[in-house]
């Protein structure tokens, strides 16, 4: 121990509404600038330079990271995760992950040689020497960023690492049209990750002082050694397939399948990156609140789904047309892209599994859940590989996105819906949400509201409805003066078809007046409070599609109990 100081305790207060909604709009706001500024600046440098170059920082990179995980040894999230947090704890950590970034840069760069050997590329042996820079630069913001995260101080971080991604991406496009090739690609990551460090000391208020004890470092590794493996093994299962592709295909395989998982991982993080870097502190508020934390769960799920599902989907449609934008030597990634947007949505609804067991302080069952997904993805990739080999480059891309996604969702997803089920006491059904016509959620939502915790309509845009009794009055008039059953079908048929081109009529000669009338129908059941204008007001007049209709009012109970929305 160095010096004696009085402790200073850092609490982890419950985080209420008001605080999770502020932190997750920042959050949003922050992935979103973030997101732009990232696939901007990879479109014009992948329109600029080609498949080869970026492969090899891939290449590179993936070593990169496989070594900074060592710096943070899952630390960070301890700092997030732990009640009772003192400042002697903050000390320890910052001087033990220094020193640990200052050793590890130097493996790094004596042993990039060997890595550039072993893939026979002898550039990647300079990359990585160059790239390696950043291991200090990134160990000197571990607790700054964690202690920003714990206080969910969310627009902090989204400024600054904005700033610092325009500026690195600046620099990157700059060296790329001087003609710099691969080098543009180092630039930019060094550049951007000296900034982000620069300006998170600025805006952090917590400074560290010559104090280092091993009880108090030994107090945080019971978690982040959880941590720490089950980020092995993320590593392990997100990484393989760029490191074994790098060995067995090239970096011209790297560069169009990263790309296109690039793209995918984007918009997966402006739906889920948000939510997620939220999650944790939440969560860990929740730690002691069983039904909070079940809350909590499933609201994320249901705005991660809600967001993420429709863009990868519109991202799939759009692929063949985004690569030809970049140019015919990226056409290749087209057909990687088809594929792991299915690896996205299912990522959509399990990334969450891991903050809550790591709230409840489970990080130990992370870590297992995740190297059953590293080893089944190692496993099947290296099988891959070994077999396409003199395959077509298009064909090796294809077969290891097929591979990647088909693991991912088989082992990680089922195995994680079963954990969710055992710990927060949610099923299937709980999770689910309808997706499709006004028609379709006036069907399914009331048969499975009594089921389910809560159910998500997704709709492409509002529709109109009328609710009313779920019987015929004339029928049951005629039925009481015992008139055939075969004459009360064609009667009450005729005066349908009557009653419906009365009704068209009006839509189109009265479309306001009719309009008001539809929203006053459903309003009559949801209240005057509801937010008529968001969720059942189409865009459209009455007349340009059909209504739906909605027996006894049985959908809006649904919403006003809560059941629904």
């Amino acid at each position: 121990m160095c010096g004696l100081v009085p402790t200073e305790r850092f609490s982890n207060a419950p985080s209420d509404h008001r605080t999770f909604r502020h932190a997750l709009k920042w959050a949003y706001v922050a992935t979103l600038g973030q997101r732009g500024i990232v696939l901007l600046v990879t479109f014009v440098l992948a329109a600029i330079l080609g498949p080869e170059d970026f492969g090899t920082v891939a290449m590179a990179i993936a070593y990169i990271i496989f070594i900074e995980m060592f710096v943070a040894q899952g630390m960070g999230a301890a700092i997030i995760q732990r009640k009772d947090l003192s400042r002697e704890h903050l000390d320890s950590v910052f001087w033990l992950v220094v020193a640990a970034s200052i050793v590890l840069c130097g493996v790094s760069v004596l042993v990039s040689p060997w890595w550039a050997a072993v893939n026979h590329l002898p550039e990647l042996g300079s990359v990585i020497a160059f790239l390696s820079l950043s291991v200090p630069i990134k160990g000197l913001s571990v607790v700054q960023e964690a202690l920003l995260q714990r206080k969910m101080d969310f627009r902090n971080l989204a400024l600054l690492r904005g700033a610092a991604l325009i500026i690195g991406g600046a620099v990157g496009v700059t060296m790329a049209l001087r003609g710099f090739g691969v080098w543009a690609l180092v630039g930019q990551q060094l550049v951007g990750s000296a900034l982000a460090t620069a300006v998170m000391w600025k805006v952090s208020d917590w400074r560290p002082r010559l104090f280092f004890s091993w009880r108090r470092a030994r107090e945080l590794f019971g978690f982040s050694g959880g941590m720490f493996a089950s980020q092995l093994g993320v590593y392990t299962a997100s990484q393989s397939d760029a490191i074994l592709m790098g060995l067995f295909f090239g970096p011209v395989a790297v560069g169009l399948y990263r790309l296109a998982t690039r793209l995918m991982e984007a918009v997966l993080e402006v739906g889920t990156r948000s939510i997620q870097s939220v999650a944790l502190p939440h969560f860990s508020s929740l730690q002691d609140d069983s039904e909070g934390l079940r809350k909590a769960f499933l609201a994320c799920i249901r705005l991660s789904a809600t967001i993420t599902i429709p863009a990868m989907t519109l991202l799939a449609l759009a692929s063949d047309e985004l690569m030809l934008l970049l140019g015919d030597k990226w056409a290749p990634a087209a057909g990687v892209l088809k594929i792991v947007v299915f690896m996205g949505m299912a990522k959509a609804l399990t990334l969450f599994t891991g903050p809550m067991l790591l709230a409840k302080g489970r990080a130990g069952t992370v870590a297992i859940l995740v190297w059953v997904l590293a080893i089944g993805t190692t496993g099947m990739i290296m099988a891959v590989a070994a077999t396409m080999g003199s395959a077509a480059v298009e064909n090796q891309v294809l077969a290891v996105a097929i591979t990647r996604t088909s693991i991912f969702i088989v082992l990680y997803g089922i195995v994680s819906l079963v954990i969710t089920s055992c710990l927060c006491r949610i099923s299937l059904p709980q999770l689910l949400g309808v997706v499709g016509s006004g028609a379709t959620a006036a069907t399914m939502i009331p048969a499975m509201a009594d089921d389910c915790a809560h159910i998500t309509v997704l709709q492409r845009s509002p529709t109109y409805f009328i609710p009313g009794r779920n019987r015929n009055d004339l029928a049951e008039t005629l039925r009481e003066l015992d008139v055939d059953e075969a004459w009360i079908h064609e009667i009450v048929r005729r005066k349908i078809l009557r009653d419906q081109a009365l009704f068209t009529t009006r839509a189109f000669e009265e479309p306001e007046k009719v309009k008001a009338e539809l929203l006053a129908g459903v309003r009559a059941y949801l209240g005057p409070d509801f937010d008529m204008e968001t969720h059942f007001t189409p865009t459209y007049r009455p007349w340009r599609q059909r209504i739906a209709f909605v027996p006894d009012g049985d959908l809006f109970r649904g919403i006003t109990s809560g059941k629904a929305s």
